[in-house]
């Protein structure tokens, strides 16, 4: 009978040791599950804050891009516009040479300022894409 009470007393702790195994693994497990969706939910919040940024960014560099643009033609047509006087013969002395290097110089300016807001462009482009988790399926890469 003694045997017998030392064996159920034995099987209720390996029991009881058990269950409390089972608790700490239960315990882990929703640690991990909290973390996980605590990870979700700041990763989530930076890839909408980063599409956001990046968004902003394109639409200020279109916007740049828009007034560029506006700035490369009026240079132009002052080039085109002195040019014309030269050939016309309107133009007199060496003040309209000074005035067309000025005018091209202007033109060039405008230029390159347009390119570098194309530039931006593509760039905020391509971060809304990296934003989105798209760039690779955008630039048709599988891995």
């Amino acid at each position: 009978r003694e045997a017998r009470h030392q064996a159920q007393k034995a099987e209720a702790e390996q029991r009881v040791k058990a269950d409390g195994q089972r608790d700490q693994a239960i315990a882990s497990e929703t640690r991990a599950r909290q973390e996980a969706a605590r990870t979700r939910t700041i990763n989530d919040f930076l890839t909408r804050d980063l599409l956001t940024q990046a968004e902003r960014q394109g639409y200020q560099a279109y916007q740049t891009i828009q007034a560029q643009r506006k700035v490369r033609t009026s240079a132009k047509k002052r080039v085109d516009l002195i040019e014309t006087r030269i050939v016309a013969g309107q133009f007199a002395g060496s003040g309209q040479y000074l005035q067309l290097t000025q005018a091209q110089q202007d033109l060039a300016n405008a230029t390159a300022a347009e390119y570098r807001a194309i530039a931006d462009y593509n760039s905020a482009l391509a971060s809304i894409e990296y934003a989105k988790g798209t760039i690779q399926r955008y630039n048709n890469i599988s891995v």
